[in-house]
């Protein structure tokens, strides 16, 4: 596990570009953390990483799933409001996960059994107003390169 800090919001987005930068078809990246946490500012840096517009980015806590095209197709969904599994494939999940774009999921650890067996998962913690601290683990192969980048970025 790799653990950052970053102590504002423009780090935050940095730490998004970087991981929309490196993203490739087919990445699947899971956020954890609190409301108020930056999950949803971390993905507006992950949109620009891609090329897509960022101030378009919006928390898809009602609509449970937001598409913004770029270099590749960023699909980002919010599990807060489902509480089951079958909720969950409703969305289409299994289309935006193993398909060709890369998929986004605020809420990734509360759906543990549905995590394809390739993907990052980042856990933003708050402690304090600016500051976070995110833990990054790649689960499967080919993110070496993105870790050693957030790794250059960050330390």
């Amino acid at each position: 596990m790799l653990e950052i800090q970053t102590s504002s919001e423009e780090e935050t987005l940095t730490l998004g570009r970087v991981l929309g930068q490196a993203a490739q078809s087919g990445w699947v990246i899971g956020l954890e953390g609190d409301l108020g946490a930056g999950k949803t500012l971390l993905v507006r840096g992950i949109a620009a990483g891609l090329g897509a517009d960022e101030s378009q980015v919006t928390s898809p806590t009602f609509t449970l799933l937001q598409e913004y095209p770029g270099r590749i197709c960023l699909y980002h969904s919010d599990f807060y409001r489902l509480e089951t599994v079958h909720e969950v494939e409703e969305i289409g999940y299994r289309e935006f996960v193993y398909g060709d774009g890369v998929a986004v999921l605020e809420w990734f650890d509360k759906f543990p059994q549905l995590w394809p067996d390739h993907h990052l998962r980042l856990a933003l913690k708050v402690v304090d107003e600016t500051t976070r601290k995110i833990g990054v683990v790649a689960q499967g192969e080919g993110f070496d390169s993105v870790l050693e980048q957030i790794k250059k970025a960050f330390t």
